[in-house]
């Protein structure tokens, strides 16, 4: 509209521009230090590799593959549950967790069985918020 003109405020803004977006970034780094990016990389990376080593002592879950990165790949098993059952369940569970806005999966399908996909982002993430989640996906499998 023409006569908005003399309201667009973006011609005098920071934010117009995705550059300002970097001060976020510079005031970390100005601050920390730039090592404070990989602290904070390696600190996601070790509390996935945390919750896959606590994985096979809970009776009703796996993890077969350890984590290279924050990614931990994993599944809910229900004994006597056959392939496309658990699929379904781990689905199932998924879309509960999700629905519940307590936690976030993604998942994926290896060799035909689906997995659930946990991403370790925040490096505050602790066990006892993981214990928490699975213990929440066992109520929810009922």
């Amino acid at each position: 509209n023409p006569g908005m003109a003399e309201y667009d405020c973006g011609l005098m803004t920071l934010e117009c521009t995705k550059r300002a977006a970097a001060f976020g970034v510079w005031g970390v780094w100005s601050t920390y230090g730039p090592g404070v990016f990989s602290d904070l990389i390696d600190a996601t990376f070790k509390m996935a590799d945390e919750v896959w080593q606590i994985l096979p002592h809970q009776p009703d879950f796996e993890a077969p593959f350890r984590p290279q990165c924050n990614i931990v790949v994993f599944r809910y098993v229900r004994q006597g549950a056959d392939i496309p059952q658990s699929n379904d369940l781990n689905r199932e569970l998924r879309r509960r967790i999700i629905e519940s806005g307590e936690f976030y999966l993604s998942q994926t399908t290896l060799d035909g069985v689906a997995y659930l996909r946990m991403t370790v982002i925040n490096p505050l993430t602790t066990v006892s918020m993981v214990l928490a989640m699975l213990e929440r996906m066992r109520e929810m499998a009922g």
